[in-house]
C-alpha cells in the first residue's frame, strides 16, 4: 500500500478477529473517546468493546467506520477515532 490511498476494502481485509487472550485487555486503556494521529508508519492494535472505530485519513475523513472487537495491522497514515472502547497498541 506504499504509496497509494488506503480504502475501506484494505482495511476490512487487514481488520480481524482478536487473535488475543481474554486477560490480554486487563492492562488495556479504556476511553470514552480517543483520537489516535495519523503516523508515518504502521502500527498494531488491539480493541475491545468499542462502540465506534473509525479509521481515518490523513486529513481526518471518515475511511470506514466499524465498532465491536478486532485487531489490525494499521498502515501508514492511517488515524483512528474511537468511542467507548479499551485498546491497547502492540
Amino acid at each position: 500500500m506504499a504509496g497509494e490511498a488506503v480504502t475501506e476494502a484494505n482495511l476490512r481485509c487487514l481488520w480481524q478477529n482478536l487473535t488475543v487472550p481474554a486477560d490480554f485487555f486487563k492492562d488495556g486503556r479504556r476511553d470514552t473517546i480517543k483520537y489516535f494521529q495519523a503516523s508515518p508508519t504502521s502500527r498494531k492494535f488491539y480493541f475491545s468493546r468499542c462502540e465506534i472505530i473509525d479509521f481515518q485519513d490523513i486529513n481526518g475523513h471518515s475511511i470506514w467506520t466499524t465498532k465491536g472487537d478486532g485487531e489490525i495491522a494499521l498502515p501508514a497514515n492511517i488515524g483512528v477515532f474511537l468511542l467507548n472502547g479499551t485498546w491497547r497498541e502492540g
